[in-house]
Parts: structure tokens; sequence; C-alpha cells
């Protein structure tokens, strides 16, 4: 029986979305739906922690630009469109730049690369705010807070002399600050045993056997 408390078992699940992403970009890759399905699970997993911490670990955690650059996103990816798909709807811009590298007179070895372009972000961003600011004035008043603190990781890159950053690292970089910031360990979500978790226990399902 593993006891922990929900902030380890939902940073637990957000390390192993983020590590099913980098295997599902890696060689043999050439995409589908594995990688867009790990991406949006991490990201609704990982913004979810603000909600199980404290009010002040809630505020500090709403003060990281990367954590907010992160919020922003799952915001896009839950009320807009699913951002990590090849195409989006309307013919609108993606926040990323997409590719699959391949070995030129070897076998498949296809590698997935997510780059989030900085201009292209900010797009999405501003875009996101003024549709909403006139559909759903309540949600645009809670995104303008994530998307300021996000507009600021985008300036500090583009400081840096960047134009884009690989996907995978803003997401660890996020990851690593929610960790840092509450306090806590991730559970190992590939442990088998049950999971008790305030008062609640979360069993595995038994395989059945053919």
């Amino acid at each position: 029986m593993i006891s922990a408390r929900p902030i380890q078992v939902r940073l637990g699940e957000a390390h192993f979305f983020l590590e099913r992403f980098v295997e599902a970009c890696s060689p043999p890759a050439s995409g589908g739906v594995s990688p867009v399905a790990y991406g949006d699970a991490f990201l609704w997993a990982l913004v979810s922690c603000e909600d199980l911490v404290s009010e002040h670990k809630r505020n500090t955690l709403r003060s990281s630009h990367a954590f907010c650059l992160l919020k922003a996103l799952r915001n896009l990816t839950v009320h807009r469109s699913v951002i990590l798909a090849l195409r989006q709807r309307g013919g609108a811009r993606k926040p990323f730049v997409r590719s699959v590298t391949y070995t030129v007179g070897g076998p498949p070895r296809g590698q997935l690369i997510y780059q989030l372009r900085i201009d292209r972000v900010r797009q999405c961003f501003n875009n996101l705010l003024r549709r909403e600011r006139n559909s759903n004035k309540k949600r645009h008043a809670r995104s303008v807070r994530a998307v300021r603190e996000a507009r600021c990781y985008l300036s500090a890159l583009k400081k840096a002399g960047r134009d884009s950053v690989p996907l995978q690292d803003v997401f660890r970089e996020g990851l690593e600050a929610v960790q840092r910031i509450t306090g806590a360990s991730p559970i190992n979500a590939l442990d088998t045993g049950a999971i008790r978790c305030d008062s609640v226990t979360l069993a595995p399902q038994r395989r059945s056997e053919s």
C-alpha cells in the first residue's frame, strides 16, 4: 500500500506523461496520436497541481513564468483547439513547428520534434484573450494573469536571442518549478501497488486471464 498526498499522485502522473511524450517523439517516431495524447495529458496533470496545494503555494505557482506558460497552453488546448495536432481547425496557426527527421539510406528512425515558436505563441495568446473577452468574461479575467506571466517567459527567451525552444524542455522546466515550489515528491506512476490518498484507496484493476 502506497500512502501519498494528492499533489504527489498528480506529480507522478505528470512525470509519467512527460516521459511517454518524450518516448513517443523519439526514434522511430512518425507522428500519430500518441505524442498529442501524452502532451495534452501532461498539461492537464501539471496545471491541476495548483488546486492541490495551499493558497500561499498556489499564489507562488501563479507567479512562476514557466508554470504560467504551460497553464496558458493548457487553456488553449482545452478551450480552443488541440494545439499539438498536425492541423488546426479553421487553418489557425499552431504555436509550434512540428518536424520529423529521418536517416537517409538506412532504416526508418524518425524523430518527432516540437519547437515552441515565440512569435506564434504570442499570437495564439492574443487571439485567446480577444475571443474570451468577447465570449466569456469570467474565463478572460482568469486567463489574463497567466498570459501576462507567460509573456515574461517568452520575453526572457527573446532577450537571450532565441526565437524557439524545444517543447519538452519547457515541459521539464515547468515540472521542476512545480516540484520546487510545492516541495512535493512525485510517486512512481509505474508502481503496481494500491494508492491510499486522503482516505480514498485507488487500487489497480486486475487483469482478466484469457
